[in-house]
């Protein structure tokens, strides 16, 4: 009888054992997933913050926008998209190909015209996206933790994202002196702006980021900005895989000491203003693109085609 008992308390030890073990393990396992769901939530924040919060920054002055806050353009969303799926759908096939049809802000498409194709990853903007839609962006818990006013930080060697954020950071300042120009006075002074006023911007942002920025074309306005042979034909590899529906992927070359990374330009109706077929340009507008530059060969365009390319050259 003693036996048995014994056997029978020996069983139930290893059991409860076996069972506490067990519960530790899938405690440790639940951990390690909350840990990880944590830290990938994390990551698709900053890449909110960074690749979107350039141009659709929570605060600053209307004056100086060039975007909607993305708290805005949630809400917009929220209120013609009923799921999540319909949403997020919708909102990714706008960032991926930017069109004035496909828009639901209709005073922002007035105020701040199409955004730009910014050739983002199609996994990085479903990522980003969904984030969107299942957190509160404009939360001020969320905006303290992520909403950081410094510098990204990249991984040795990525200078696709390091070249990214050069042509981000660059437009967003361009963007913003071309548009309030436009705004104050007018398309004609914003010809005259892109002639004085673009290098400059150029050559500081150059300073601020430690490298050399260019904008480069085969049908080129100023002779600074003509294309190589090599650079033209990334230039029409661009537009074929545009006219074909692929998506448009940065490029880069490494050498020992040098990175050079390239993005395509894609044209959108702003662009149109100075850069469209010539009888739809405004005439006095026409005369100051001749005033500043006689031989000017970037006319012709229609939307959603490649007027060039960036290259940014970042030493290793």
């Amino acid at each position: 009888m003693f036996k048995k008992i014994h056997i029978g308390i020996g069983i139930l030890t290893l059991l409860f054992v076996g069972c506490t073990s067990s519960i530790e393990e899938n405690k440790k396992v639940e951990d390690e997933t909350v840990g990880q769901i944590q830290q990938n939530d994390d990551e698709v924040a900053s890449s909110l913050v960074n690749n979107c919060f350039s141009c659709h920054q929570p605060m600053g002055s209307s004056e100086t926008r060039i975007a909607p806050p993305m708290g805005h353009v949630k809400s917009h969303y929220l209120e013609k998209y009923q799921t999540k799926e319909e949403f997020v759908k919708a909102m990714a096939s706008f960032i991926n190909s930017p069109n004035k049809e496909a828009g639901i802000m209709y005073g922002a498409l007035e105020k701040f015209g199409v955004m730009p194709n910014m050739q983002f990853d199609k996994e990085t903007v479903h990522k980003i996206v969904s984030y969107v839609y299942d957190n509160d962006i404009d939360s001020d818990q969320w905006l303290a933790k992520y909403n950081k006013v410094t510098e990204p930080t990249f991984e040795d060697g990525d200078f696709i994202g390091k070249g990214r954020h050069i042509v981000m950071s660059t437009k967003k300042q361009l963007g913003k002196n071309l548009k309030k120009t436009i705004k104050t006075k007018g398309t004609k002074e914003a010809v005259s702006f892109c002639s004085v006023r673009a290098y400059p911007i150029l050559d500081s942002m150059a300073t601020v980021h430690n490298a050399k920025i260019a904008r480069v074309s085969n049908k080129y306005r100023n002779p600074k900005n003509k294309a190589n042979d090599k650079e033209i034909d990334y230039i029409l590899i661009y537009q074929t895989q545009l006219d074909n529906g692929f998506e448009l992927k940065p490029i880069l070359e490494e050498t020992e000491d040098l990175a050079t990374f390239y993005m395509p330009i894609v044209t959108n109706e702003m662009c149109l203003q100075c850069h469209g077929p010539k009888d739809s340009i405004e005439p006095e507008v026409l005369a100051e693109i001749l005033k500043h530059y006689k031989d000017d060969k970037a006319t012709g365009y229609d939307v959603n085609q490649i007027r060039g390319i960036w290259r940014i050259e970042m030493a290793k």
